[in-house]
């Protein structure tokens, strides 16, 4: 794994395809803050921010999503049999070239404990908890995130329209395969996290440039 420093590293808003790069809004980052408590080898509490040195400038290609409430018994049924919106610039499969254009799909959200016994009758038992985790992806592995999707945004819309993150592409075992769906980072366990990161820290970020 390569890590890149902060000054080599930059965010793109209204980055679309490979050959329209001129539309993008492009800001450099100023600080990384990762969660405290991130585990490696297993990826739990598998979520980071990034402070970005200039605002960026709402169009409609630009726009902010927003956060669910935070996390409560009701939403893990809420969620599950749903359907939700993943997009990324990832390999289009499993060993396949990169897309030059932000690519997106449709995945029901299932529960855990269905996503553990797909990956179980796969071959491959798996410990993946509600607390930090939730799962979207066909059973028969038709479409899912793959290589280069990590920290996608899986979002629903709510009645309002607007749209809600609910994950951050985490992992998986392979792309698509049958009975290995999607793991996310359940972002609604995550919230009072990011809020008190911000307070926290608001006075020690860098200032517009």
């Amino acid at each position: 794994m390569k890590t890149l420093a902060l000054e080599s590293t930059y965010v793109m808003g209204g980055f679309l395809a490979v050959n329209n790069r001129d539309t993008a809004q492009i800001r450099r980052i100023g600080n990384i803050f990762v969660h405290e408590n991130f585990v490696p080898n297993l990826y739990e509490q598998d979520i980071a921010m990034l402070w970005v040195n200039e605002p960026f400038t709402y169009s409609s290609l630009v726009l902010p999503v927003c956060l669910p409430p935070p996390s409560t018994l009701a939403d893990l049924v809420e969620y599950k049999n749903s359907s939700a919106t993943l997009t990324g610039w990832g390999r289009k499969w499993d060993n396949g070239p990169l897309s030059d254009q932000l690519l997106k799909v449709d995945l029901p959200v299932i529960s855990n404990d269905e996503c553990m016994r797909w990956y179980d009758n796969s071959g491959s038992k798996q410990l993946i908890p509600e607390s930090t985790f939730l799962c979207a992806g066909y059973e028969n592995g038709t479409m899912d995130a793959c290589s280069g999707d990590s920290g996608g945004p899986l979002v629903q819309f709510r009645e309002d329209q607007r749209a809600e993150v609910i994950g951050v592409v985490s992992w998986g075992i392979g792309c698509g395969v049958k009975g290995r769906p999607g793991v996310y980072t359940r972002v609604s366990k995550f919230v009072k996290w990011i809020h008190q990161t911000i307070e926290e820290n608001k006075d020690d970020y860098p200032r517009r440039k």
